[in-house]
């Protein structure tokens, strides 16, 4: 990821901080129009309430600090669903009462994919650092209530403490948001947090999930995965002698200015075709990823040979 793409990572345009008095109490975002996700028991602190009460109802104040910060929006509380007495759940939606900034997006959503190896992306707000700290990890197994675990990137390492509850999970390889950070599992080691999954998120709001799982073709800035083959279209001659290179040669190499369509050509569109042709393994991964380009090759292949998410099984 290049500088000039951090600076504009799409969570900017999306973020807001949910307030209680003069002091931020955790994280959220633009998932619709005027649709906000955020943790219930973010919400519950906002309003002084106990967090596993079974319904809520009442307005809380949030501002985007990455757009405008300290100008605080209105948001009633519309989706319920509180953590459960099995530490499940942990969700809320809020309706903004007033115009999010203009620059505000909304962010799109993708399934949270198992063990991957991609970079996930984080912001919150925790105490002393209300400014706001951004967060690097990658996605783990899942846990009894559901939750995913997400490991602490080695190279920044971290902690989702108090203030990141409620961040939306960015999966910088899909380019969208793949779960929310809930809060920590007492016992979990300080480098371990813990998201829900998206597929967890969207059926606690189905007027959310309605607009959020409906086809849009446009992508806007946004590349196009595997995900989006069949709305991918004007290159596929391109593709097609692409696919039929890779097989035939040893390297082949695919380069051009940023913002040509690299991404979305390899992805959307060579592939979806490597992947039909029979007795042939895909294995996709980001050298920079690992430690080593040779280490992330090695667990790209393992993944590929055995697909086992056990890793004493697979040993």
């Amino acid at each position: 990821m290049t500088v000039r793409e951090a600076r504009q990572m799409p969570i900017e345009s999306a973020l807001v901080r949910v307030w209680r008095g003069d002091a931020p109490v955790g994280a959220g975002f633009l998932a619709g129009p005027t649709h906000l996700l955020t943790a219930a028991h973010v919400v519950a602190d906002a309003l002084g309430r106990p967090s596993g009460v079974p319904s809520l109802t009442g307005e809380v104040e949030v501002d985007f600090p990455l757009l405008a910060p300290g100008r605080r929006h209105r948001a009633e509380v519309i989706a319920w669903q509180p953590v459960g007495a099995d530490d499940s759940g942990d969700v809320a939606g809020l309706r903004l009462l007033d115009p999010p900034p203009e620059q505000a997006r909304p962010l799109s959503f993708a399934r949270h994919r198992a063990l991957s190896d991609a970079q996930l992306v984080m912001v919150g707000f925790p105490p002393k650092l209300e400014l706001g700290s951004w967060v690097y990890g990658r996605t783990g197994g899942s846990v009894a209530t559901g939750w995913v675990e997400i490991l602490s990137d080695d190279r920044r390492p971290s902690t989702l403490d108090r203030g990141f509850s409620g961040s939306p999970v960015w999966d910088t390889e899909v380019d969208a948001v793949v779960g929310m950070v809930v809060r920590k599992v007492t016992g979990a080691p300080p480098r371990i947090g813990y998201l829900v999954p998206t597929d967890r998120i969207l059926p606690v709001w189905p007027e959310l999930a309605r607009s959020a799982e409906s086809d849009n073709p446009f992508r806007g800035l946004r590349a196009f995965g595997e995900q989006d083959a069949d709305l991918f279209f004007g290159r596929t001659e391109q593709a097609r002698r692409l696919a039929e290179q890779a097989t035939s040669v040893r390297v082949l190499c695919l380069v051009g200015p940023s913002g040509v369509g690299k991404s979305s050509l390899l992805h959307a569109g060579v592939l979806p075709r490597l992947r039909d042709r029979p007795r042939l393994g895909v294995a996709v991964l980001r050298p920079g990823d690992a430690d080593t380009p040779l280490l992330a090759l090695a667990l790209a292949l393992d993944r590929l040979t055995d697909a086992d998410p056990s890793p004493a099984s697979r040993l």
